[in-house]
């Protein structure tokens, strides 16, 4: 047997070298191939789901179940989603932690942790001869959940339309608060309306938009407020929000008018035997608490954040008197007909959006009007 010569040391260092590439290639590989496991498992087999195909486009329900991965949606392609809200904000002087926890609510860990998360809306004020400090809005949407739940498709895009319309009107960028997808949770939006009811006063004007799945529970009365069934939202971390815990919040909220609006399924369920009315109050839902709400993959937005906001709000369409202002009731009537149509032989039929209405004069959304109670 011939004699074994020693490796030198270059032989040696391109050994080394060619073992640790094997080595970092098959790491790689393994990675991938677990990557590739949880996207399978996040796919999941679809339930839930439901598609109706609408002149030619489909349309998708929002607020089913939401449990599984969509399947593919027969259509044409949808339309690219409007790009993401950037709001400018101004420099705000933020004060020291510890005024903001002193005037949290009496140390809540959660307001807290609201402040920490968003300190400059935290600070916010308003002064009654400066008409835009006193416009406040809680405005969200929620497309990306958490775990199996069913992603949607345009109702983030809804929540961002409407804050870049506010945002054009004059609303300040910290009086309007934008909680899209996985800030969407149940605490950020709790939180969000105590925001609201600490920020507001009888000189105050309000927004809550909710575009997003809805839980129904059938037969239940998980709120104890003795009404069946029971409705609530969809947060992003699904720990659902029921209606009376949202009408508890939002009846603490003090601003001299709210224009609450909801598109989801089941929308109009949230009415909560009224408790959500009263003097100064606009009400909106994009359907009967019977009816399925729909999303449209052409437009990247709910059917009715299309017609309301982007049709109606934004591009003007529903100026029945010609002044130039866009009051919500101008709004919802441009927009409750064309999406009945829209959704009219969809999987579950129409959706017949809702108002109930107690503002004298119309609700403006203009941030230069005078607040209510100024006169």
């Amino acid at each position: 047997m011939p004699e074994r010569r020693p490796w030198s040391a270059e032989a040696l260092a391109r050994r080394a070298e060619t073992t640790r590439r094997g080595v970092v290639t098959r790491e790689r590989m393994v990675v991938q191939k677990l990557r590739r496991r949880v996207a399978g498992l996040n796919r999941g087999p679809s339930r839930g789901r439901r598609s109706a195909v609408l002149a030619g486009a489909a349309l998708v329900l929002v607020g089913l179940s939401g449990e599984g991965a969509p399947p593919k949606v027969a259509g044409p392609p949808a339309a690219p989603p409007p790009a993401t809200v950037a709001v400018a904000v101004r420099p705000v002087r933020v004060p020291a932690a510890s005024s903001l926890l002193a005037r949290s609510a009496a140390a809540d860990p959660a307001a807290l942790r609201f402040a920490a998360r968003f300190p400059v809306h935290a600070a916010a004020t308003q002064r009654v001869g400066d008409p835009p400090s006193t416009r406040w809005a809680v405005v969200v949407g929620v497309n990306d959940h958490a775990g199996r739940t069913r992603d949607n498709i345009g109702s983030r895009q809804d929540a961002e339309l409407l804050a870049r319309h506010l945002g054009g009107l004059g609303w300040r960028p910290d009086h309007v608060l934008l909680l899209t997808d996985r800030d969407a949770t149940r605490e950020h939006i709790e939180q969000a309306i105590d925001w609201l009811a600490r920020k507001t006063d009888a000189h105050s004007t309000a927004v809550v938009h909710y575009s997003g799945h809805v839980k129904q529970w059938f037969g239940a009365d998980v709120d104890g407020d003795g009404e069946v069934p029971d409705e609530g939202l969809w947060p992003s971390d699904n720990r659902h929000l029921p209606d009376g815990a949202l009408a508890n919040r939002l009846g603490a909220v003090r601003a001299g008018r709210l224009w609450v609006n909801i598109a989801g399924c089941e929308a109009a369920g949230f009415l909560e035997d009224g408790r959500l009315g009263g003097p100064g109050r606009l009400l909106t839902f994009s359907s009967e608490e019977d009816e399925k709400s729909y999303e449209d993959p052409l437009v990247s937005l709910s059917v009715w954040g299309h017609h309301l906001i982007q049709r109606g709000l934004v591009g003007g369409l529903a100026d029945a008197d010609g002044d130039g202002d866009v009051t919500v009731e101008e709004a919802f009537g441009f927009a409750a007909a064309p999406a009945a149509e829209r959704s009219r032989i969809g999987s579950h039929g129409s959706q017949h959006a809702v108002i109930v209405d107690a503002v004298p004069g119309g609700f403006t959304l203009r941030a230069d009007a005078p607040p209510p109670g100024s006169a």
